[in-house]
């Protein structure tokens, strides 16, 4: 049933930024209509966040499965198939969302009946939430940010938070227990317009400035690759960058723009490293405008949820690396309450964010049992 409900999900169009995910939160009450205790809405329409309640809602042992609902923008004319039809092809299936991360949803959801079916859940509560709005760099106010105030309001204090965010690796299950931080910042600088045949020595020249800025910010964070601990370091990548007029080679332009994309260790926090950067703009004549953010996470390997987890892989013998993710997720709203979040059991497969996005069918089943395992656990 897992691919079943994969397919229906992909073929409901939740892209960001308009999103819809009030159509994916219909589907799923359907899904699990006569299965959950209870299931709310929270948020406005059409960019609603579902929670929906299994199992002994009096119980203190809580699991909170989410992800979110929202799918990345595309291109239809890169796509070779429709990517809101869901089509099997040599052991995959290809859609938007597939991989990161309705394929994740759907492994949690499948594990969700079968563990409700089998009467697993007499001692426990089992939550899923499905939530809006990730896609925008998981510094959203609509989505798992208010679904995690509102449980922690309610008094829900879960031994774990899953998270099935897109698993890159096809034999091996990553157990992310945390993930970089993000920031989005825009740059400008200005200078002086002027004749590029002039014999007058210009100072304040836009572009000039713009560069010297980028080598000394690149120099202060440099992109580090992941240490001995599986802990991603910090990077920053130019994204945009403007100045002039196409073909106007005989001016010197006087602005120059550029959007960087700062990725944040774990190690780190997002506001020392504005603080490194606005060492430097003040000494590049450059203006930074800080468009979006998200902070980094990490929780600490003994954590119950981690160390059960762990114990179930062995028993298993399933190949497993414990890592933090260099990609952004919703973790963080999680941990910042004192919810333990670990990012696993997404689908694998390739081509996230890009056309052709697809999951890898064999993995689905496999994940779905091991996850079934860890809730008994719990």
């Amino acid at each position: 049933m897992v691919k079943e409900i994969l397919k229906n999900l992909v073929e409901i169009d939740t892209t960001n930024t308009i999103g819809n995910e009030s159509k994916a939160c219909d589907y799923l009450e359907k899904v699990f209509e006569g299965k959950a205790k209870k299931i709310e809405r929270i948020g406005k329409f059409p960019r609603e966040n579902l929670i929906a309640y299994f199992g002994n809602l009096e119980s203190k042992k809580v699991l909170v499965i989410t992800g979110h609902l929202d799918v990345a923008p595309y291109n239809r004319e890169k796509w070779d198939t429709n990517p809101f039809t869901a089509v099997e092809l040599d052991g995959k299936i290809f859609g938007r969302g597939t991989c990161d991360m309705k394929g994740g949803l759907a492994i949690g959801i499948e594990a969700i009946l079968q563990v409700v079916e089998q009467n697993l859940l007499e001692d426990k509560m089992l939550i899923f939430a499905g939530t809006a709005d990730e896609e925008i760099g998981a510094c959203s106010e609509i989505g798992a940010k208010i679904v995690a105030k509102y449980l922690k309001e309610k008094d829900i204090n879960p031994v774990g938070v899953i998270l099935p965010e897109p698993n890159n690796d096809y034999e091996i299950l990553k157990v992310n227990i945390g993930h970089r931080g993000m920031m989005a910042l825009q740059c400008e600088s200005n200078g002086k317009a002027m004749h590029p045949g002039s014999t007058v020595v210009l100072e304040n020249n836009a572009v000039n400035n713009m560069y010297e800025f980028i080598t000394e910010v690149n120099k202060v964070i440099p992109r580090n690759p992941t240490n001995e601990n599986g802990i991603p370091g910090s990077s920053c990548r130019v994204t945009y960058i403007n100045a002039g007029l196409e073909n106007a080679f005989k001016s010197v332009p006087d602005n120059c723009v550029c959007n960087l994309d700062v990725r944040i260790s774990p190690l780190e926090s997002n506001e020392n490293v504005l603080n490194i950067i606005n060492k430097i703009v003040e000494e590049k004549n450059v203006k930074i405008n800080c468009l979006r953010k998200t902070n980094s996470s990490i929780i600490e390997k003994d954590e119950k949820i981690v160390a059960e987890l762990i114990k179930i892989l062995d028993e298993e013998k399933q190949k497993y690396e414990i890592c933090c993710a260099s990609p952004v997720c919703d973790a963080h709203w999680f941990n910042e309450l004192g919810m333990p979040t670990i990012n696993t059991f997404g689908a694998s497969g390739g081509n996230v964010h890009a056309h052709n996005e697809y999951a890898m069918l064999d993995t689905l089943d496999g994940r779905v049992d091991l996850l079934v395992k860890l809730i008994e656990k719990i």
